[in-house]
């Protein structure tokens, strides 16, 4: 039987040369660089697409879909989580490309249109189709990074999100899905009762994207003794003429510290409120949160019980129904009980607050006065040891210098002695 050789088709070697020569460059080029379109949407909630950019290993290139569109302003802002881009922004260098593919003169990203407050560079893109930015620093800042953990684009005050994110069905963030912006709340509702009604209450909101965000808080009036809204990192207060609409920037958070009123009046009222977030983009609302405030039963009941029970110390029991259901009946001595203890408990207060002052005063007047003793007695005591040191010191060196003085004159006697005795030998030779 004579063996039969395989039939290969003729084109099909080369087409896997040509596969595999493809697949090495590909994961071999050093050059790869993938390209992404960001943009916005308009009116009508259509994505309007404005730039395409593509990140390399060494330059980021953005170039716009319509050469012939002028941007008035485009922005660049670094991400705040990328440390090391935020490091090396001295390294980085922008090239201006015009019609022609004609490249202008390389100038620094960190230069007069940086502001390193808020890490964005401005400048505006009218003639201009594309831009590059480079990096000059040797530390790969963009290898294996995608443009949105690099920077944030806006054009002219609006900012662009890639088509992928447009595409998205969702638009908010929910329980860590989407990429839309969002902002994340620690608290659904809040509860006062008796353990924390005194030392209050504090709400965090944390804008957990990279883009800043524009919200507004709305809190209960004239419920609380103490209600303010400060930035976390700084502690710096928000002023209550700001809450309805602030900026909340990237990666950052504000808390709200809420104390209630003790009044019964007051938390009655209080109970059944909300807190309201807002979040906006433009003049439009985009997202609202709600937070319902309510007061436990064993408060409002232990609040309302507490003021007829303390003057009238008996042990009628429609008094207190009658104040708390706001009823006729005992109309004329409920009047007269409810100042009692209001008098009562400050007049007890400011006693022990004066009690205080005086003893966190007095201790410290009283440690100054015994030091002072200390330092007398010490003094006294010890000037005359002190004294008799000196007179010892003093006779000690009076002796010293005699016994040198005397020292020197038997030195003297000597040496004249022996030249005496030098000049007789001499002479008789």
């Amino acid at each position: 039987m004579s063996h039969m050789r395989p039939i290969i088709p003729k084109g099909r070697p080369l087409c896997g040369l040509l596969l595999i020569v493809s697949v090495c460059g590909i994961l071999f080029s050093p050059q790869v660089a993938w390209c992404e379109t960001y943009g916005a949407k308009d009116a009508q909630g259509s994505f309007v697409a404005k730039v395409a950019v593509t990140v390399a290993d060494k330059e980021v290139t953005i170039r716009k879909v319509d050469p012939r569109e002028k941007f008035t302003a485009i922005s660049l802002k670094l991400n705040a989580k990328n440390k090391d881009l935020i490091k090396n922004v001295a390294s980085l260098e922008l090239i201006w490309i015009g019609p022609g593919n004609k490249a202008g003169r390389p100038v620094p990203f960190a230069g007069p249109l940086y502001d390193r407050n808020t890490r964005t560079f401005t400048e505006s893109m009218t003639k201009s189709v594309s831009v590059k930015i480079v990096d000059k620093s040797g530390q790969n800042l963009f290898v294996g990074k995608s443009f949105s953990e690099l920077f944030t684009i806006s054009v002219d005050k609006q900012t662009l999100v890639s088509s992928e994110s447009a595409s998205e069905e969702e638009r908010t963030v929910q329980l860590g899905r989407g990429r839309d912006v969002s902002i994340q709340v620690d608290k659904t509702a809040i509860v006062f009762n008796q353990s924390n009604y005194k030392p209050g209450e504090m709400i965090n909101v944390d804008n957990r994207t990279g883009v800043d965000q524009v919200i507004g808080i709305q809190l209960p009036e004239k419920s609380f003794v103490l209600a303010q809204l400060r930035r976390r990192l700084e502690q710096t207060k928000i002023p209550r003429e700001n809450w309805d609409k602030f900026t909340l920037p990237a990666d950052s958070g504000v808390f709200v510290a809420l104390i209630p009123e003790p009044d019964p009046a007051q938390l009655r009222k209080l109970n059944g409120k909300e807190i309201v977030i807002r979040m906006l983009q433009g003049n439009e609302m985009r997202e609202v949160r709600r937070i319902p405030i309510k007061v436990s039963p064993d408060l409002l009941s232990g609040a309302v019980e507490l003021t007829p029970a303390e003057p009238s110390g008996g042990p009628e029991p429609k008094e207190p129904s009658a104040i708390g259901t706001g009823t006729s009946t005992g109309t004329v001595a409920s009047p007269e009980a409810k100042p009692r203890p209001q008098t009562r408990q400050p007049a007890q207060g400011s006693q022990a607050s004066r009690w205080r002052v005086l003893w966190d005063w007095a201790v410290p007047l009283l440690n100054l006065a015994l030091l002072i003793l200390l330092a007398v007695y010490s003094f006294f005591f010890m000037m005359p040891k002190i004294q008799v040191l000196e007179d010892r010191v003093v006779q000690s060196e009076m002796y010293i210098h005699g016994s040198r003085e005397a020292m020197r004159e038997e030195l003297e006697q000597m040496k004249k002695e022996m030249v005496d005795q030098i000049r007789q030998e001499s002479g008789r030779e």
